[in-house]
């Protein structure tokens, strides 16, 4: 796969992930929380998860999540957080609607 292949990819994926995100908050109740996880680089065992599982996955970093977190309506959110797992595999952003 070429550079200019991976790239095209992670921006299409980036707008499915942001169309998604937006969807999922407006379908959220008034008070209402959403999360959203996702893998973050330098994950230790994503060459086994690639080569043995075949899980080609999308890894975000933390101003990633933040540029996801910023397409939502910012007058109907009361707040997000991003949070890791204990592992420091997987972000964890949580956003809750006003």
């Amino acid at each position: 796969m070429t550079t200019a292949t991976m790239t095209y990819m992670f921006a299409a994926m980036t707008i499915v992930a942001a169309a998604f995100t937006h969807r999922m908050f407006d379908m959220t109740r008034p008070g209402g929380l959403i999360l959203i996880p996702n893998f973050l680089t330098g994950v230790p065992d994503s060459g086994y998860m690639e080569s043995f599982m075949n899980w080609h996955l999308v890894y975000r970093t933390h101003t990633d999540m933040e540029a996801l977190a910023a397409i939502l309506p910012q007058d109907s959110v009361a707040g997000y957080q991003i949070f890791d797992d204990p592992d420091k595999a997987i972000a964890l952003r949580v956003a809750k609607r006003n």
